[in-house]
């Protein structure tokens, strides 16, 4: 708007040195004239027109001067970044979620196990690092666990951000202590991924600057491109069509250039800065396949993980595609998941009863709750243990629903101090 590149005080001078021209001789100085003169009744009615006209003139430029665009409420988890990725990449967007300050009906539960909550549901999504594991071997109790969910006929479905096939995991199910067949489906952030790719082939490019761990074979990511023949490895950026991060540890993993960091444990990125740069300017997208930022690894201490490599990445420039949680795409994969187990329409008018059982307050209560799914937190093993402290009777939900206003997450409906039952 033209106006906006005066002042008002400027505006106003101007308009009231120009006003004195049509002022009547009665209002200047030197002898007064007759108010049945017809010149000064003209000029009083011109000057009384002049005046109110710039009267409204100056209200509305003082209003114009005064006026803010209303500034958008954005929390720290990035409501405008979830409205963008809904809108330009809807396989990974993440549905608007209830203002932070919403409690679910009836407030937040502390329960002693899983047993309270089994004949409110149709079916369970289960974390798993952090709920039913710590990444070498199941927490107590839980194994026994699953197995009296699965007697109920209640539907399980592990639903994790672990960047390797979904197939892959349930492999090494039983080397952590769990039995394969207590568990229904599972899904991963590495499944969605590698989907994505197999049907999209060329759309990104072909040729992969990978970031992944150092032991691929242990870490389940050594088959990840068996039947993606037309994918090959970059070891170099001028070489790479696209980023694929799959661990924090190796850069050009699977190259003869792979470079090894000490990121999970240290969070530097300067390893990976130059690099970053690189892909930048090239305009090269990045693949997330697990969004996690940390991870209680066994001894406690906490790793660093993809997700805050590709935060990295964001805030250099680059464009990042995620796959798993919170984004939407993951919790609706899980919802067709238990349809399809349950033999339901998953659009039918009786909406499945889901409750998704996790330890991240952001990517786990936060993400299920974003798209309609009630929730269960798990404390003592996962993520916020430290945040909550003391013993596990210690936690309350005033505690908890103060955590997670802080944190600006919709509260759970339920908390669980382990997974047991």
């Amino acid at each position: 708007m033209a106006v906006t590149a005066f002042s008002v005080p400027s505006l106003s001078r101007g308009f009231f040195e120009h006003a004195n021209s049509f002022r009547p001789a009665s209002a200047s100085s030197g002898p007064p004239r007759s108010c049945a003169s017809g010149d000064g009744r003209q000029n009083s009615r011109t000057f009384s027109a002049v005046m109110a006209a710039g009267a409204l003139a100056l209200c509305h430029l003082q209003s114009l001067r005064s006026w803010r665009r209303p500034t958008p409420r954005v929390p720290r988890h990035g409501r405008a970044r979830r409205l963008r990725d809904k809108l330009l990449r809807p396989e990974t967007g993440i549905a608007m979620a209830p203002e932070p300050a919403w409690c679910p009906p009836g407030g937040v539960q502390v329960l002693s196990g899983l047993s309270q909550l089994v004949d409110r549901y149709d079916a369970f999504l289960l974390d798993q690092y952090g709920v039913l594991h710590d990444g070498r071997t199941a927490y107590p109790g839980v194994a026994e666990t699953l197995a009296k969910l699965k007697a109920t006929g209640k539907p399980s479905v592990i639903l994790s951000n672990y960047a390797g096939r979904a197939a892959t995991q349930r492999e090494k199910l039983p080397g952590l202590g769990l039995n394969p067949d207590d568990v229904d489906a599972i899904m991963t952030s590495g499944e969605l991924a590698y989907n994505y790719l197999a049907r999209n082939q060329g759309k990104l490019g072909t040729r992969v600057l990978w970031i992944a761990w150092a032991d691929r074979e242990g870490r389940g990511l050594s088959d990840f491109f068996d039947d993606l023949p037309e994918y090959s490895l970059a070891s170099n950026v001028e070489d790479a069509d696209f980023v694929l991060v799959s661990g924090s540890q190796s850069l050009f993993a699977g190259t003869e250039e792979e470079l090894m960091t000490d990121y999970e444990r240290d969070g530097e990125p300067r390893p990976f800065a130059a690099t970053f740069r690189k892909c930048v300017q090239k305009n090269m997208p990045m693949i997330c396949a697990n969004p996690d930022i940390q991870v209680v690894r066994p001894g406690g201490w906490k790793g660093h993980l993809g997700g805050s490599l590709a935060a990295v990445y964001e805030k250099l420039g680059g464009r990042v595609i995620y796959f798993g949680k919170p984004y939407t795409a993951a919790f609706e994969e899980a919802r067709r998941v238990v349809a399809e187990l349950l033999d339901a329409d998953v659009d039918g008018e009786e909406a499945l009863r889901i409750c998704h059982v996790g330890d991240s307050l952001h990517h786990d209560i936060g993400g299920a709750s974003a798209v309609g799914l009630e929730t269960a937190f798990v404390v003592r093993t996962g993520l916020h243990a430290e945040d909550l402290g003391g013993e596990a009777e210690s936690i309350t939900a005033a505690l908890v629903t103060a955590l997670c206003n802080k944190e600006e997450v919709t509260p759970p409906q339920s908390v669980l101090p382990v997974f047991r039952w």
